[in-house]
């Protein structure tokens, strides 16, 4: 097995031997971005302050955006505005929902029923996100030990059901809604399902996660005072399972396991003030350390591929929101504070390359550190100011 372990800051060694490249100003914008649509809302206001927005993009292509729409305490609407015309696709009555990141969107409500057995049952429907409309809908049968579910790729669904302390059976309910029993698994406090793999937590203060394969529920280690990633995708495309452990309040410990389990690499990475992120972009991993100014792009078998290091910066704002990705991954933006005022920039994810960056002082219908901002196609924008009245699509200009 290769093993990969380095006890230095990683960057600081990479910086040493100048293979870190220093951003230029190659890249500035030399037009603000141009409006290309604001939506108005009719009623009420986007948003309550509290409830995230959701940018999500179907198999086709579709972005879809959507907002949760506040007329009165009595009257409150999900809504889906269409990433490319800003017109309203759908709007329904707020109910018990979710999305997943390739285009579904789930629903629970109770069954209505006779059946004394049945009646605390669920009904779970799969929905197209960007029309609509229902694709199948099934029984969630009630657990009275309790269950969870997790909503994964192709609008297909994994319920887990806890039994008496004892044991778990984990439930797989396929493209057209059809249920089946998939496995039986020791009892743990805690599951989830990450790619191919499932990571059971006996409880909040254990230090392990035990990690089993989710095609036949064999065990295939166990993680020691490691967490996945907080943002995004825990697994590359390749199915490498990407953790993180804190050693100190000054040392972090980056590791990586292939889908059977075994320890492909591990780095550790010091840093000053504040925990790096981590996020996958498809196969490749992207270390930010914002306070240092440190970017770094290595891909999933943990060899290094490019690195930057630039001013601090901040992810929106706020130093501890996490990473403005762009919808599909190809590019992730920050702002920094410079001489020259507030400034926006947008990166490559593949390279690391500066696509753009524009100065508040030259864009002043926006707020960089106040409003959302959203990226989609590696040249169209998208805020949403906080009092909710409209949504502003802009096109980055070369």
């Amino acid at each position: 097995m290769k093993w990969f372990c380095i006890r230095i800051c990683l960057l600081i060694s990479i910086l040493s031997v100048g293979l870190l490249s220093i951003g230029t100003p190659s890249a500035w914008a030399k037009t603000v971005p141009q409006l290309e649509w604001v939506k108005q809302v009719d009623s009420g206001q986007w948003g309550d302050g509290f409830t995230p927005h959701y940018f999500r993009l179907d198999s086709s292509g579709n972005l879809n955006i959507l907002v949760r729409k506040v007329v009165n305490e009595d009257l409150i609407y999900v809504e889906n505005i269409s990433g490319e015309t800003g017109d309203i696709r759908w709007s329904k009555p707020e109910s018990d929902y979710g999305s997943t990141s390739d285009g579904y969107m789930y629903t629970f409500k109770p069954a209505e029923t006779d059946d004394y057995e049945k009646r605390f049952d669920d009904i779970i429907t799969v929905s197209d996100l960007t029309t609509g409309k229902p694709i199948w809908s099934s029984i969630n049968p009630y657990f009275r030990e309790g269950q969870s579910s997790d909503f994964t790729k192709n609008g297909t669904v994994y319920s887990f059901t806890y039994h008496k302390n004892k044991y778990i059976t984990l439930y797989y309910y396929d493209e057209q809604g059809h249920r089946s029993k998939k496995l039986v698994l020791p009892y743990m406090q805690y599951y989830t399902i990450e790619g191919n793999f499932i990571l059971g937590q006996p409880g909040n203060k254990s230090p392990y996660t035990h990690v089993f394969d989710l095609s036949t529920g064999k065990k295939l280690t166990v993680l020691t005072n490691e967490t996945t990633l907080p943002y995004g995708n825990r697994v590359t495309d390749d199915g490498t399972l990407i953790t993180r452990k804190f050693i100190n309040n000054r040392e972090l410990e980056l590791r990586a396991y292939s889908p059977t389990g075994a320890l492909k690499w591990k780095y550790d990475f010091s840093f000053k003030k504040g925990p790096p992120q981590i996020f996958i972009i498809h196969n490749r991993v992207l270390y930010l350390e914002q306070t240092a100014g440190n970017i770094m792009l290595m891909n999933s078998d943990g060899k290094f591929i490019t690195g930057v290091n630039e001013n601090p910066f901040y992810m929106q704002g706020d130093p501890n929101s996490p990473l403005k990705m762009e919808i599909d991954l190809q590019s992730f933006m920050y702002i920094q504070y410079t001489e020259q005022g507030i400034e926006l920039v947008i990166r490559d994810s593949n390279n690391l390359r500066e696509l753009y960056r524009v100065t508040q002082n030259d864009w002043n219908d926006v707020r960089f550190n106040q409003y959302e901002l959203f990226l989609n196609k590696q040249n169209e924008l998208f805020f949403l100011p906080s009092d909710g009245q409209t949504i502003r699509k802009y096109q980055l200009l070369p």
